[in-house]
């Protein structure tokens, strides 16, 4: 499946929380994940109910889906945190920043393929 986002800024939290998830991460997606997220806004997220993801739950803390991925051959995840504020947003990780490595900036188009 591909999906079509459009580079939005995030909130800059990810690296508040990624601490209490990276372990997990790390055993899943067999790379220690770089401290933020690649925000793409969609125009519907219907669809990620659909997929079939490995659940992450540390104590305390809210459930998170990881989907793998890959952005022009790079591989990644999707990261469907149970508590969000973002709205029609994918939210991916890699183990290096995306918006470098591929000089994305706010407003560029993006294919994902899931």
């Amino acid at each position: 499946m591909k999906i079509m986002g459009k580079v939005i800024p995030g909130f800059a939290e990810a690296k508040d929380f990624m601490p209490v998830y990276e372990d997990a991460i790390k055993k899943i997606a067999g790379f220690q994940p770089y401290p933020g997220t690649l925000n793409l806004q969609v125009e519907d997220d219907f669809f990620l109910k659909r997929l079939k993801g490995t659940g992450i739950q540390p104590e305390d803390y809210g459930r998170v889906t990881l989907h793998s991925c890959t952005i022009k051959g790079l591989g990644c995840f999707i990261v469907v945190p149970e508590k969000t504020r973002h709205e029609k947003t994918l939210e991916i990780i890699a183990e290096f920043n995306l918006r470098e490595k591929l000089g994305l900036k706010d407003g560029d188009n993006v294919v994902v393929e899931v």
